[in-house]
């Protein structure tokens, strides 16, 4: 069965290494961080490009992690390049590798389009107290978040694409939960009503917290609706090398991303418009706060959004993610620890599939169903 999955993450890929500002600004990059006989550890590697560029700068070693299939691309191209002993792939979760010793270099190119939404700052802080040397270097140094009022139509379109009367029946409740995801669009320019601002940059060496935010003020520049915020990333990746996704002029593979304002307020210049975002969970939960004061004087509007009201899980699950719920285990859970218990290197695969479904008769349909559920743990939790 042709499996689409597999073509939306070659041309993903295809995206970022047809992209000449982001291959050259991280090329360059880790020819000015890599010294000849460091090791190097790279997460997520995805194709391996900036596994191959520390190989070419002089490293002697290379670990490169990445949880996804797309690591056996990458794997093929180190071989076809003569890369094969210099690194090593591990399909993994970097937060579950251990290492014999430590590394003299991180590279991670875990920028999401709007900076923060790939999990960049966990990561960092994790490898930071448990896979690198005290006085390794990072790649990218540092990451902040610019951030600017909008008016693109677009926003609004597609909040209110939601219908009221489908056949009788009413979408348009589902609204408000799609005015608090976090969006990802491309700007343009022209869309947007104020001057960008920045919040704090984050040097990577040295924070020590999987969060982010602040404050700022914004003030626009010309009449309009404020539809939503705008945001997107700038990075410093070494000395003198920076890598930003700002509308119209920024690396081409990320667009940015946009904080929807529920309700469009009508604008004129010189309003002031305070915004406080906060960034948690790392990267996984925003909330962005609006207070807009009008320049003649008129009533100050405010708004409170978050993507955690943009959730839609029930209250079953709610209930069993909450730190006092006790949980036991289900048949799918019993399953698959009998799976593992017999995963010591002993039985084969089919082996572990027949002994499964004789201690769970009637769980399966057959033999290759079970043969699949056992292959999925192997792949997940095997080596």
């Amino acid at each position: 069965m042709y499996d689409k999955s597999l073509a939306t993450i070659l041309d993903y890929h295809r995206s970022m290494l047809t992209d000449p500002v982001r291959v050259e600004a991280f090329r360059q990059a880790i020819d000015a961080t890599v010294r000849p006989g460091d090791t190097v550890l790279d997460i997520g590697c995805g194709t391996g490009l900036l596994s191959f560029f520390a190989c070419q700068a002089g490293a002697v070693r290379v670990i490169a992690i990445d949880s996804g299939e797309v690591i056996e691309l990458a794997r093929r191209l180190g071989r076809r390049h003569g890369f094969e002993g210099r690194i090593q792939w591990l399909r993994q979760r970097s937060q579950d590798v251990t290492l014999e010793q430590r590394a003299d270099v991180l590279l991670t190119e875990t920028l999401g389009n709007g900076g923060f939404d790939e999990g960049i700052l966990g990561t960092v802080l994790d490898a930071r107290q448990r896979l690198l040397k005290p006085d390794a270097a990072i790649v990218p140094q540092s990451v902040a978040l610019q951030i600017c009022a909008l008016d693109d139509p677009t926003i609004s379109a597609n909040l209110d694409a939601w219908p009221a009367d489908l056949h009788g029946l009413d979408y348009s409740t589902l609204r408000p939960l799609a005015a608090n995801q976090l969006a990802w669009q491309r700007l343009r320019a022209k869309t947007l009503i104020s001057s960008p601002v920045s919040l704090p940059h984050l040097d990577l060496s040295r924070h020590g917290s999987p969060d982010y935010g602040g404050r700022r003020r914004l003030t626009i520049t010309r009449p309009g609706t404020l539809r939503g915020l705008g945001a997107w990333f700038h990075s410093r990746l070494s000395a003198g090398i920076t890598i930003h996704n700002a509308p119209d002029d920024g690396a081409r593979s990320w667009c940015q991303s946009v904080l929807p304002i529920e309700t469009p307020w009508a604008v004129e210049a010189g309003d002031r418009l305070e915004v406080d975002l906060e960034i948690q969970a790392d990267g996984s939960l925003w909330t962005w706060r609006c207070e807009l004061y009008p320049a003649d004087g008129g009533p100050m509007r405010q708004c409170q959004q978050s993507t955690f009201l943009g959730t839609f899980l029930s209250a079953d699950t709610l209930h069993r993610q909450a730190e006092g719920f006790r949980p036991q285990l289900s048949d799918d859970g019993r399953i698959e620890m009998e799976i593992l218990r017999r995963m010591d290197g002993q039985g084969s695969l089919a082996d572990i599939a027949v002994q499964v479904m004789e201690d769970f008769p009637g769980r399966f349909l057959d033999r290759p169903t079970a043969l699949q559920a056992v292959r999925e743990v192997a792949r997940r939790l095997g080596r």
